[in-house]
């Protein structure tokens, strides 16, 4: 069986925890099936450090949904966080598919690829389709600085939808990182991405658009067999 993966593979190394992360444990195991498929996925590979089981991390609770977004204010961990989306302007972009282990597989926008958008949209057109607009999370009294980079090419994602995957956000038991889980679209355009943030700002995130890895415990290295 051929898998898809997300991008170039790099050389498997499992970072330790730093300095600058002591509470990260990459906990990848070295004889994980999947290992490969989800390091693929990152920006680079000293990322392992930011694969945790979430379920051991304290969660961020009182999850609200808000007009075009979702919203989360928990004072237990000084806590706000806000995610919004917005209509994609087509007219304005340029739009371009493929569907080659090369270049991909759906849609590229703007000559980057378009996560939440498949070959299917092609033919419907992506009229309809919605993209994460903006983001802010404001931790402690200071708001966290996010660059556009961290959120762009990013559509349908579920952000308040009961009957697909709900956003999840969970701090690290010294209370230095923050992540923040995301799903998106269905069937080929499925995607999940987890967002990693100190207490200053974004750091960087991790995309699975494979359809059969787009869950939030593959990002987590917690899948131990294809669905």
């Amino acid at each position: 069986m051929k898998i898809r993966t997300c991008g170039y593979l790099f050389s498997f190394v499992c970072f330790l925890a730093t300095s600058d992360v002591p509470a990260a444990i990459c906990q990848i195991r070295s004889g994980w099936e999947f290992k490969d498929e989800l390091i693929s996925c990152m920006e680079s590979p000293k990322d392992t450090i930011y694969v945790q089981d979430r379920r051991k991390l304290r969660r961020v609770r009182h999850r609200h949904c808000v007009p075009n977004g979702v919203s989360f204010v928990d004072s237990s961990v000084s806590l706000s966080i806000q995610i919004w989306d917005k209509p994609f302007d087509s007219v304005h972009h340029s739009i371009s598919w493929s569907a080659n282990d090369t270049d991909g597989w759906g849609g590229w926008i703007d000559g980057k690829q378009a996560y939440g958008i498949d070959l299917y949209d092609s033919t419907t057109g992506v009229s309809g389709i919605r993209e994460i607009a903006r983001m802010n999370i404001v931790w402690a009294g200071v708001k966290l600085k996010i660059p556009r980079k961290a959120i762009h090419n990013l559509y349908a994602a579920w952000l308040c939808d009961s009957l697909a995957d709900q956003v999840e956000a969970y701090v690290t038991p010294d209370r230095k990182l923050l992540y923040i889980y995301v799903a998106g679209s269905d069937a080929s355009g499925s995607y999940a991405v987890k967002f990693i943030f100190d207490r200053k700002g974004y750091i960087t995130r991790i995309v699975t658009d494979a359809e059969d890895f787009a869950s939030f415990d593959f990002l987590d290295a917690l899948s131990d067999s294809l669905p």
